[in-house]
């Protein structure tokens, strides 16, 4: 016999109306605690009708309409035609649970909504408001892992052949101011169309402060719309911070302006964080959905402090493998969330387009190193204010992880928070198995690094118009020993140490190395443009820097600067220009580093540590200089 505390065998799931009854009468469906064994199946209509039973007619439930004390069985199709609060949801896989299209709907629970037959949101127009609440939720209750829905774990569980159809009203989520806006404005001036805006949506304002600016990353505005007259918005309430412009390698960014208000809503409460997780057979469409308070965090004594609960996140595709193939995520917003926002967990070929985290625990864009995750798309997705959890190191608003095939354009990660790994992009040591196509990326006002990569691999990464300004130390640091990354036609300004530390040296000796094209290196006042860190291994090849611009270095374009190295540098610049002066050799670098430069303003060189033989000294550099034959 089953007891109250027991979960459900996934077997016993698909029960029958006798099945129920039993099972109600020791208090335990689907995992779920039920208060009292009155409850009925739900049926669909009348046999030849072809609407659906009324959520509030207890002829569809044998007499008695599910309530607090209750969960619903939804067997056949059912319209939600009433506001209603339960113990929770169960569709059965051929049954619907339906809410009306032109009326606003609201569905309060308790305990886990499992969905193995179709859960439909659906909005006809904006002014229509559908939203799941996950109410009373206790966080320290939740146990993690495995694959099917627990009873302490409440929140949305797709499963089987289940379908999340949820569809909100269709608007912009999210575009640029067309210039700076100044602390106390009230208007802002769009560069696309608010397709689909409206008064009262929440708008977030990122942040564009300059690094040393007071709070650059920790000040995005938000605010409500009062009104809309063509591309200008004005706020109900005025800029609480100043949002220049930043102008850098041709570029001029601005602000993102993204809209969190979605008139579909899945939700937990502040102090009641749940989560959504989808292991289906079937691929999903979700679009223009606000999914918040979700991502749940319980105290773990053994460390001292607060945890995410694992596997319980804020839209998590679980284990789907190719299953998942085709599903769209459009338009989803995921905010103050405290875990990760958007998880393609070892679930293959998802797009997510247009999608925003908003003050997101962790990585936002997320899965962890080892589960290889393949033909996962991002696409114009915004990471805003990703925070520290338990972990304020080797994080980033999307992390790359594992995986083949899969592609990150046109994203934004602005205003995140973390330590000294911290980043807007992360590339880590465990994603040496996979591969990104990344391009158009821009990376701002984070604390720490714009662009994080830490990997050991003879795979060719393609980094393709990259931006990264005003980010708290570098725009980008490169390493960890060596690999073989292309940076083209990337551009870094404005950030607080210098725009890339060079970690890595070449992977070598054959094949592609590691290379940055066309690129825009400011230093923006800080001593190097460019400068290199301490090296774990001798470099195969040169790293390469082609037709590139160096410039607001206060000391030296590129600096080959620690003390102390262990391994050498071997850096070749190929028709670059430097504004100012050009090169500093540290004298504690390894004897045999070098540089080759080839370019019309000086020649073909070697330059080299100023104690080597032969050469000249040029005090400038603190090096020698030597000339030598054409090498590129």
């Amino acid at each position: 016999m089953t007891t109250p505390n027991e979960r459900i065998p996934e077997r016993s799931r698909h029960v029958t109306r006798r099945e129920f009854i039993r099972l109600a009468s020791v208090g335990a469906v689907g995992g779920a605690v039920i208060a009292t064994a009155a409850i009925r199946v739900a049926t669909a209509a009348a046999p030849g009708s072809t609407d659906p039973a009324r959520w509030s007619d207890p002829a569809t439930w044998g007499g008695l309409v599910p309530g607090p004390g209750h969960v619903a069985i939804v067997s056949g199709q059912v319209l939600v035609d009433a506001d209603t609060e339960v113990a929770g949801v169960h569709v059965n896989p051929g049954g619907s649970l339906l809410f009306p299209s032109k009326a606003s709907r609201t569905i309060r629970s308790r305990g886990n909504v499992v969905v193995r037959g179709n859960l439909v949101m659906k909005p006809s127009r904006p002014g229509v408001v559908h939203r799941l609440v996950f109410v009373g939720v206790k966080e320290a209750h939740f146990k993690g892992g495995g694959m099917d829905p627990l009873k302490s774990d409440v929140g949305l569980w797709v499963m089987g052949r289940g379908r999340l159809k949820a569809a909100g009203s269709p608007k912009l989520p999210w575009t640029r101011a067309t210039g700076a806006l100044r602390a106390g404005a009230r208007t802002i001036h769009l560069r696309a169309n608010p397709a689909g805006w409206r008064v009262g949506d929440e708008l977030v304002i990122t942040p564009t402060l300059p690094p040393r600016a007071g709070g650059a990353f920790r000040a995005p505005d938000t605010a409500r719309i009062r009104h809309i007259s063509g591309r200008t918005v004005t706020l109900s309430r005025r800029l609480a911070h100043a949002h220049p412009a930043a102008v850098g390698g041709g570029r001029t960014l601005t602000a993102e302006i993204l809209n969190l208000s979605r008139n579909v809503r899945i939700e937990g409460t502040a102090k009641g964080r749940s989560h959504i997780f989808i292991r289906a057979s079937v691929p999903q469409a979700i679009s223009h959905v606000a999914i918040r308070h979700m991502g749940p965090r319980k105290w773990n004594p053994a460390a001292g402090q607060n945890e995410f609960v694992l596997g319980r996140y804020g839209l998590h595709f679980h284990e789907m493998m190719n299953r998942s193939r085709g599903t769209l995520v459009n338009g989803v917003v995921i905010r103050d969330g405290g875990s990760h926002a958007f998880v393609p967990h070892h679930s293959n070929g998802i797009t997510m387009r247009q999608c925003i985290s908003h003050l997101t625990k962790e990585d936002a864009f997320w899965w962890d190193d080892k589960a290889r995750t393949n033909h996962i798309t991002w696409d114009r997705c915004v990471a805003s204010a990703m925070r520290i959890g338990q972990d304020k190191y080797g994080i980033g608003s999307f992390k790359l992880a594992a995986g083949t095939g899969n592609v990150v354009a046109g994203c934004v990660a602005a205003g995140g928070d973390g330590g000294v790994t911290a980043s807007g992009f992360f590339w880590p040591a465990g994603s040496i198995a996979g591969d990104w196509a990344a391009s158009d990326l821009v990376s701002h006002n984070n604390a720490t690094l714009g662009i994080y990569v830490w990997e050991n691999t003879s795979r060719v990464r393609n980094l393709i118009r990259l931006t990264c300004y005003r980010n708290g130390s570098y725009g980008a640091q490169h390493g960890s020993y060596n690999n073989r990354y292309l940076w083209r036609d990337c551009t870094f300004f404005g950030n607080g140490d210098g725009a890339v530390l060079l970690s890595a040296v070449s992977k070598g000796p054959t094949g592609r190395h590691l290379r940055f094209e066309n690129c825009f290196f400011d230093a923006s006042g800080r001593p190097f443009a460019v400068s290199t860190d301490p090296h774990r291994l001798d470099p195969g090849a040169p790293t390469r820097f082609n037709a590139c611009t160096f410039r607001g270095a206060r000391r030296a374009g590129l600096g080959l600067m620690p003390d102390n190295h262990t391994s050498a540098d071997w850096i070749d610049l190929v028709r670059c220009t430097f504004h100012g002066n050009e090169f500093w050799l540290n004298g504690g670098i390894t004897p045999n580093s070098r540089v080759r430069v080839q370019d019309t303003r000086h020649g073909s060189i070697k330059v080299l540590r100023a104690d080597r033989p032969g050469g000249t000294f040029v005090g400038r550099w603190n090096a020698k200089k030597l000339n030598i034959p054409k090498f590129a």
